[in-house]
């Protein structure tokens, strides 16, 4: 009996080990496999030395993590530059990729110089190191000027602190986020006025004045953003400021504003989709597009979504951190409670607009058999599916003729011609007319309502929480 209880014992305190184990094998794994989804976040404090015919810059990123190596990466006009630590010493690096580098003392100090071929005014737009896989959440620039005196330079970050001294000029810039742009004017500015977390920056006798831009007062995070008004430099945009004309009507000043808000939401939107840009600027505004397919694009919104569900939208835009078509497409899906690929599908600007459409979740049978390749659309109040793939689960062989417009579909007795652009079709070769097309051409793919089938076809339609079924009888 003792041997007995002895042996159980044994097997309880083996089957708790090798639980033991299976657990922290297990947690273990979760922990490596469970993916970082915040970025690893630091601060960076740029200062540039303006001397001679060159830009002596020391790039330094505080907040890393001591002992991990970081990838870093300059623009293509940056080639020479160099990673060093707080001693003057060059940084370690454990791998063999020659732009990746350990972090000492939780910090990574970049050096580099910019050539200036251009002697008068001048604007950087690409002009800092990067490190791709940490989010540079505050920078700071200091500016120490011996060799440009004569003018004035402005940051794509709010203008801290200017103090003009013996033999330098200094000036501190400093705000939210990792990239501002760096612009040198040839000569003197004067920031004229505060506004709405803007500032307003212009040469000579420009008087001060304030700017009715009333739309801005929506916008809570526009702060930032510095404007300048000259002649002697073409408008443009750049990172967090943007040059304009003295002379600019303040309904297009406010345009060009709310334009480079957005732009610096999407800096990696290419340049077939920058039109998005103006069409959310116009949008926001009220405002016709400057692209045709940008009225198209609003105009759709507003046949589709409420007043108040358009509002939300171009409020939740505002909020996000980042523009992309696909964010977009979720903030309307967010606001209708339902899938959409509008924005995704008509991010070039070239192809003809997609309608506004939603996609039913609901998986689709026909037949008795699920169809994953068969989705419901939801336009205009009516559910929406492909004809030729629904034909032909249904038993019926489909072809499309050569003229791109005449679909025949044959099930054995029934015959049908159909028309993509007209109102009739023929059964058995009689003629039939409909009040309505059954047909519907998006995307490039020919669809036909629901409803239509029981009518069309005398099919079955079962539709429930999670599934439509769609059946014809034997």
């Amino acid at each position: 009996m003792s041997m007995w209880r002895m042996s159980f014992t044994l097997l309880i305190v083996l089957c708790s080990f090798i639980g033991g184990m299976l657990f922290w094998q297990w947690h273990v794994y979760s922990d490596y496999d469970q993916p970082n989804e915040q970025a690893e976040q630091a601060e960076q404090e740029l200062t540039v030395e303006s001397k001679g015919d060159q830009l002596n810059i020391t790039q330094r990123i505080e907040g890393l993590q001591s002992g991990k190596e970081y990838r870093i990466s300059f623009p293509d006009s940056i080639p020479n530059w160099s990673c060093e630590n707080a001693d003057g010493k060059i940084c370690n690096s454990i791998d063999e990729n020659p732009a990746s580098f350990v972090a000492e003392n939780h910090s990574i100090i970049l050096r580099y110089q910019i050539e200036l071929k251009e002697k008068n005014t001048f604007l950087l737009n690409e002009w800092m190191g990067q490190l791709p896989d940490v989010e540079i959440s505050h920078t700071t620039i200091k500016v120490i000027d011996s060799a440009r005196r004569e003018g004035s330079w402005i940051a794509g970050f709010p203008l801290k602190g200017f103090n003009e001294l013996e033999l330098i000029d200094y000036y501190v810039f400093a705000g939210e986020g990792d990239s501002g742009s760096l612009y040198w004017h040839s000569e003197p500015l004067t920031k004229i006025t505060d506004q709405n977390g803007l500032q307003f920056f212009a040469q000579g006798n420009k008087n001060k004045q304030d700017y009715p831009l009333e739309s801005l007062k929506k916008i809570s995070n526009i702060t930032g953003i510095s404007v300048i008004f000259t002649n002697s430099f073409q408008e443009t945009n750049g990172n967090g400021l943007m040059v304009a004309n003295p002379d600019i009507k303040n309904e297009l000043l406010e345009r060009k504003i709310v334009y480079n808000y957005f732009l610096e939401k999407a800096p990696t939107l290419p340049l077939e989709e920058k039109w998005l840009i103006d069409a959310l600027t116009s949008l926001f505004l009220g405002q016709q597009s400057n692209v045709p397919k940008g009225n198209e694009l609003i105009s759709e919104m507003n046949r589709v979504l409420a007043k108040e569900e358009t509002e939300n939208f171009v409020n939740a835009v505002i909020k996000e951190d980042s523009i992309t078509p696909e964010i977009l497409d979720e903030l309307i899906g967010t606001i209708k409670e339902k899938n959409t690929h509008f924005f995704t599908l008509n991010k070039n600007e070239d192809t003809k607009l997609v309608p506004l459409y939603f996609n039913d979740a609901r998986k689709v049978v026909i037949q008795g058999k699920i169809q994953e390749d068969i989705e419901v659309l939801l336009m205009n109040d009516e559910k929406l599916v492909p004809f030729i793939d629904t034909m032909t689960a249904l038993g019926f062989e489909a072809k499309v003729l050569a003229d791109q417009e005449t679909i025949l579909l044959d099930n054995g007795n029934n015959n049908y011609r159909f028309y993509i652009s007209q109102n009739i079709f023929l059964y058995n070769e009689a003629d039939f007319g409909l009040l309505e097309n059954p047909l519907q051409v998006i995307n490039g793919t020919v669809f036909i309502k629901v409803k239509l089938l029981p009518e069309l076809f005398k099919a079955n339609i079962e539709e429930t929480e999670n599934e439509i079924k769609i059946s014809l009888d034997s």
